[in-house]
């Protein structure tokens, strides 16, 4: 079993959150939640709802990387907000 700690969370900006709100499909929460149970990290899509439409300090890096990953894939958008 790999013991190897990553940083579990990461900053994101209001505006990136509107953004994949904004572009992304209406089951995306859905569609990141069964991609992240196909990596072997189970997550319902409720926590990655609330993960995406929650204004906080902090957020899960994997939430996070997935959805932009997804977007990107699905949509074919990122954001460059700088």
């Amino acid at each position: 079993m790999n013991t190897t700690h990553l940083s579990s969370t990461i900053e994101v900006s209001g505006n990136e959150l509107q953004f994949i709100r904004k572009n992304a499909p209406t089951a995306f929460a859905r569609i990141v939640s069964e991609a992240l149970s196909q990596d072997g990290y189970p997550v319902s899509r409720v926590t990655v709802h609330k993960e995406l439409h929650t204004i906080k300090d902090k957020y899960n890096h994997r939430i996070i990387a997935k959805s932009r990953e997804l977007l990107k894939a699905i949509s074919k958008v990122e954001y460059n907000g700088k």
